[in-house]
């Protein structure tokens, strides 16, 4: 069965405690993702799983990723406080 989507999973790097949040992506050729409503110059780990009919893969090695630090860095990148996910 092909690939429906992903499933991007996400946390603060330093909360091991808390919850992934989640974001699923719909279809097999989406290559990113912005994920939004994140703190400023912080960590956060990810993961990411594709689906289909029969349920979801094993998830991927997490990777770190950083937001930017300042509003300067945000408005030179594009007004986008979101971070770009992309395979």
């Amino acid at each position: 069965m092909k690939i429906s989507g992903f499933l991007v999973l996400y946390r603060r790097y330093d909360d091991n405690a808390s919850r992934f949040e989640r974001q699923a992506v719909r279809g097999a050729t989406t290559h990113d993702v912005v994920l939004r409503n994140l703190h400023s110059g912080t960590a956060y780990s990810i993961v990411v799983h594709s689906f289909n009919g029969h349920g979801r893969s094993e998830p991927s090695n997490t990777v770190v990723h950083y937001t930017l630090s300042s509003a300067d860095d945000i408005h030179r990148h594009r007004h986008d406080p979101g971070l770009r996910f992309s395979s």
